[in-house]
């Protein structure tokens, strides 16, 4: 209930396993709506969104490898009998999904 003492903040997420059927395919989405509570430092209602996606799949016997996109970046791991040993992460630059001025 945060510093408002009633339900005016909030959060919603949203969870996939295996998205329309394909097989590891997963997402995330969230959203939160902060109130300005009842502390004394002038702050406004706050937004935010979380949006996420990783697709996991076989390259060998006991290795997988995952590539996930979170906040704007690309990450890769590969495993081995579920331990990660090797990741990398890049940049990914999209449009701005902020809304209004």
């Amino acid at each position: 209930m945060s510093n408002t003492e009633d339900f005016s903040s909030y959060s919603v997420t949203f969870d996939s396993v295996d998205l329309a059927g394909f097989k590891g395919l997963n997402t995330h989405v969230g959203y939160r709506n902060q109130s300005e509570g009842d502390a004394d430092v002038d702050l406004d209602r706050e937004d935010g969104y979380a949006v996420g996606a990783n697709y996991t799949f076989p390259l060998a016997e006991n290795i997988e490898a995952m590539v996930f996109w979170a906040n704007g970046l690309v990450f890769a791991m590969l495993m081995a009998a579920k331990m990660i040993w090797i990741t990398i992460q890049a940049p990914l630059v999209l449009p701005s999904m902020k809304t209004g001025t």
